[in-house]
Order: C-alpha cells, then structure tokens, then sequence
C-alpha cells in the first residue's frame, strides 16, 4: 500500500463523509470534506502509528495540510529521515 493509499484510508475512517468516500483526490481541500483540529489530530495519532513518525509539534495545526498530496509530501519526507 502506497502512503497515498495510506493516509488516504486513514482521512476516511476518521472522518466519516460518504462522499468524500468516492472521490477524495490529491487536490481536495481536506477542510471541504470536514476535516478540523480535533479530527486532524485524531488522524495524525494514526499515521504516527503506522509509520512509525513523530510529527512535529509546530506542524500540528491542520491548517498547513489543506490537500491529500501536502500530508502525503510531509509523511514521505518524514518515514525518508
């Protein structure tokens, strides 16, 4: 499963929109979608899980990641560390 993949499950598990389910892409603005500071951090305990990453506290604010593509950059560059 690619980190897209990954992130991309994980956005919907925690934030249930049917139809953000059919066709989430790269580009959407995650706040469209219901995406806010208590889901994004419930997604982030997620994804720190499964890659096995610490995001950064100074990049808490879910407002840095408003597309599926700048949370996948930001992971890939982190599991690449």
């Amino acid at each position: 499963m690619s980190v897209k993949d990954v992130v991309k499950e994980t956005i919907l598990q925690v934030i249930e929109n049917d139809e953000a389910k059919n066709h989430i892409e790269s580009s959407d603005d995650l706040s469209s979608i219901g995406l806010n500071s208590v889901s994004f951090i419930e997604i982030v305990v997620i994804l720190e899980k499964k890659f096995h990453i610490k995001f950064k506290n100074e990049d808490l604010d879910y407002k840095r990641f408003t597309s599926l593509e700048f949370l996948c950059k930001y992971i890939s560059e982190q599991v690449n560390m």
